[in-house]
């Protein structure tokens, strides 16, 4: 079947599938596991303006209505959402009479920083029991999807634009990429930035593919995002690089001619060029990494379980579910789940079915190993549950290469 480029209609070539999927934040309660629904997860390549990107999404509402994943459950995130905040405040000058709106803001693990600044907020998230708890913490949010009614309305209400559009992860998300960047062109002051957060697409290109699920619909290099500004009229001024997620990309983005091009823009977009970002041989080769990956971990759980021991899964995060249905690591290997989350705590996990515990549980139960699928904090993780290294417990960290930590 011949499928279009989302943002410039272009036929797109697929590269890497990680098969039917179900949605990786959707836990479930027991009696509704045999109703789960999987989607068909390819990720394809626009040969025209450079975008990866999924053929089938969920339709949002199943995604993001009722959502269990909490930003401020992270001491990690909750530190570089403060740094964030600091940062955007000095650098483009905020003050009292600023607008920061934040497009799928999650709790309140962001915007509060920004408050504590004196900064007008607005937080916009389409979960409802989300947007409960922010309001609780007396940052206002809206539970709506972001749409141009939904910016007029915010105009009207204030009186005026944003003075900064922030998203950390957003821009991946929205299956319409093209109104969507339209609706933030709106609402942005004319004078003012939008900043984008999200994982750079060299993490598929060096083993880091677990960020492949359907709520991330693109996977964007800086030559993608600069064809998707062309494409609404909107400028891409300047990129910076920061090490939350293992090197994301933090893009700016504005009217055009407001702001000078910096040269950040043009050495990445330079170098990607000479990595050929912009040719379909450079996706292709993602499967061998994983492959490589999955071979080494397997051989890691075989020689656990031959030994009799023990293994379960902490923090369950979607990267945590991707490695398991690639790599085929289901309840032979794992007993159950640990998370902090009250939201998923006694649900069971998507695909692979496994109840999640309270922490508490290694109070009384003593698993001789645990498995850390969301790789990039481990260091907090492990630090988290220093009583457990003490007293008996291993370590394993899949990912990039996997290993035991004892």
């Amino acid at each position: 079947m011949n499928y279009k480029c989302r943002n410039c209609s272009h036929e797109i070539i697929p590269f890497f599938s990680l098969w039917d999927m179900p949605s990786v934040n959707l836990f479930l309660k027991k009696e509704d596991i045999s109703r789960e629904k999987k989607y068909d997860l390819t990720v394809w390549f626009c040969p025209n303006c450079y975008i990866a990107q999924l053929t089938e999404t969920i339709p949002p509402q199943d995604l993001f209505v009722e959502y269990t994943y909490l930003s401020s459950m992270s001491t990690t995130m909750l530190k570089h959402a403060e740094d964030v905040s600091n940062y955007l405040a000095e650098k483009l000058k905020l003050n009292q009479n600023s607008l920061v709106v934040e497009l799928a803001s999650n709790d309140w693990y962001l915007l509060q920083y920004f408050q504590k600044l004196w900064i007008k907020v607005l937080g916009i998230d389409p979960a409802k029991n989300i947007a409960k708890i922010a309001n609780e913490k007396w940052i206002e949010t809206i539970a709506d999807f972001f749409s141009l009614n939904l910016a007029k309305n915010i105009y009207e209400n204030n009186w005026k634009k944003a003075d900064l559009i922030y998203g950390a992860n957003v821009l991946a998300h929205v299956p319409w990429i093209v109104d969507f960047l339209s609706w933030v062109k709106f609402l942005l002051n004319d004078k003012w930035t939008a900043v984008f957060e999200f994982p750079y697409i060299d993490w598929l290109f060096e083993w880091k593919f677990d960020t492949i699920y359907h709520e991330h619909v693109f996977y964007y290099s800086a030559l993608a995002i600069k064809s998707l500004c062309k494409t609404v009229w909107l400028e891409l001024y300047n990129i910076e690089t920061n090490e939350m997620q293992w090197w994301s990309l933090f893009i700016y983005v504005s009217h055009p001619w407001v702001f000078k091009i910096s040269d950040n823009v043009k050495n990445i977009i330079n170098k990607e060029l000479s990595l050929w970002y912009d040719q379909i041989e450079t996706y292709v080769k993602i499967k061998e990494k994983a492959d490589s990956i999955n071979n080494k971990l397997k051989k890691i759980l075989d020689w656990i379980k031959n030994e009799w021991k023990r293994i379960v899964w902490y923090w369950a995060a979607a990267k945590g579910t991707i490695l398991l249905n690639y790599f085929w690591v289901w309840n032979n290997y794992i007993d159950y789940i640990i998370d902090k989350a009250p939201t998923k705590q006694w649900l069971y996990s998507p695909w692979v079915h496994l109840k999640v515990e309270a922490p508490e549980i290694l109070n009384t139960d003593q698993p001789d190993y645990i498995l850390i699928l969301p790789w990039n904090i481990s260091n907090e993780i492990i630090k988290q549950l220093n009583d457990y290294r003490q007293k008996w417990g291993k370590f394993i960290v899949p990912v990039p290469n996997p290993l035991i930590i004892s």
